[in-house]
């Protein structure tokens, strides 16, 4: 190696500053992900399915609702990231997994999610 070679490595050194110094906190961004995750799939609601389609059908004129508003709400909230079919999808998973007694396919999912009117609590 030349001495001109060896002097320009040391000149990229103090052309780019100091080192860079990593001081994120990895143990809590990971908790903060996982959190995250329990957000995307809350396994409690599912533990409610009957109670909840009894009070949402009672009184009601016509066609019982066969899925809850809870398990709606979290497909809305699915439906960011993917389609109605891919929701379906999701949903037959969850019934193969028996966390669901049974699934919706995606024309229902759309009526029902495209009926939703959002809302932002405030605290």
């Amino acid at each position: 190696m030349c001495p001109k070679e060896k002097d320009s490595r040391n000149n990229n050194n103090k052309r780019w500053g100091n080192k860079f110094i990593d001081k994120r906190n990895w143990k809590s961004y990971n908790e903060e992900l996982v959190i995250r995750g329990e957000f995307l799939l809350p396994i409690d609601m599912f533990e409610n399915w009957y109670e909840e389609l009894d009070k949402m059908n009672e009184g009601k004129k016509g066609r019982p609702y066969e899925f809850p508003e809870s398990f709606i709400k979290i497909q809305a909230v699915w439906h960011q990231w993917v389609d109605y079919r891919g929701l379906e999808g999701i949903a037959r998973s969850l019934e193969k997994l028996r966390l669901i007694p049974y699934h919706d396919d995606y024309t229902t999912i759309w009526q029902r999610v495209h009926d939703m009117r959002p809302e932002i609590r405030l605290p």
